[in-house]
């Protein structure tokens, strides 16, 4: 199947919501949380999507990287503008709502 050559056809998804597993040859560092943001990047180019809700096990790395890389309503290495919040068991999740539809 060539889901590129039939994107215009496929649903959309508005909500996403996604828990990853870190590769444990990452550690917990700055690669664990680029990992993340790389995932959340990917993830973004959706078709329709209006929330997207991501938590990375182990999430400390990718929440400490976005909270230093968080300007307002842009995070550095991501396009666009959101609503950007934490939610879920301990404020762990990230949850971005794109602000440029």
């Amino acid at each position: 199947v060539t889901w590129g050559d039939m994107a215009d056809k496929l649903p959309t998804i508005s909500v996403l919501e996604m828990f990853v597993e870190v590769p444990e040859d990452l550690g917990d560092g700055d690669a664990a949380g680029e990992f993340g943001i790389a995932c959340v990047r990917s993830l973004l180019k959706i078709r329709g999507i209006k929330e997207l809700r991501f938590q990375p096990i182990p999430n400390e790395a990718f929440k400490r990287l976005v909270e230093e890389r968080t300007n307002g309503d842009a995070i550095e290495g991501l396009e666009k503008r959101h609503d950007i919040s934490w939610g879920g068991y301990q404020e762990n999740m990230l949850i971005l709502k794109p602000l440029d539809t």
